[in-house]
């Protein structure tokens, strides 16, 4: 289920991941300013808590080097819960470095960070598997194993990748750019 609001210029986006074993489920909320919330929610009793706020740093100036202002448009922020590791949340946004930050919820730690080697515009996981897709500014569908740090970059787009889908009934990856989208067989 995917929920978005809108909220003056700033953008929620809404997950919901049910931890089996658990009769519990996340969700986590994204915002422009990098800052992430994720809450547990138990239907069975009707309740839903913050279970952790989260702030990732980043700098006061551009990619570019410019100071930032108003009308800057910078990386956005985006999260995501890991599809074999639970309790792990996989951030990526505008900071110091072009990485994804693999953030321990329980544990409140970040456990591993990789690099990445062009802004993320784009994410989306592999279920039941170790595998991110991610978009770019630069026009690139990259297919990451996020274990090893491993990738590999295709180019289809005239445009930045704005979406990355992984449909898991038919094994294929969907990117969508300005002009076009593109439909990507996966053999794992």
């Amino acid at each position: 289920f995917f929920f978005f609001f809108f909220f003056s210029h700033l953008v929620y986006y809404t997950e919901y991941l049910q931890i089996h074993r658990i009769k519990q489920w996340y969700q986590r909320r994204v915002r422009g300013d990098r800052r992430v919330s994720v809450w547990a929610a138990d239907w069975n009793v009707d309740e839903n808590k913050m279970i952790a706020w989260l702030s990732f740093p980043g700098p006061a100036f551009t990619p570019a080097g410019d100071p930032l202002t108003g009308e800057v448009v910078l990386p956005p922020s985006l999260a995501l819960f890991s599809p074999i590791e639970i309790h792990v949340l996989l951030y990526t946004g505008y900071g110091i470095c072009q990485e994804i930050s693999f953030y321990h919820i329980k544990r409140k730690e970040t456990l591993r960070k990789v690099d990445l080697a062009h802004w993320a515009t784009s994410l989306s996981v592999v279920p039941n598997s170790n595998l991110i897709v991610i978009g770019s500014h630069d026009r690139l569908l990259t297919i990451m194993d996020y274990t090893s740090g491993t990738f590999q970059d295709y180019v289809a787009h005239a445009d930045q990748l704005p979406v990355v889908r992984y449909w898991d009934e038919k094994n294929v990856i969907f990117s969508a750019a300005q002009t076009a989208i593109a439909v990507w067989g996966l053999k794992i």
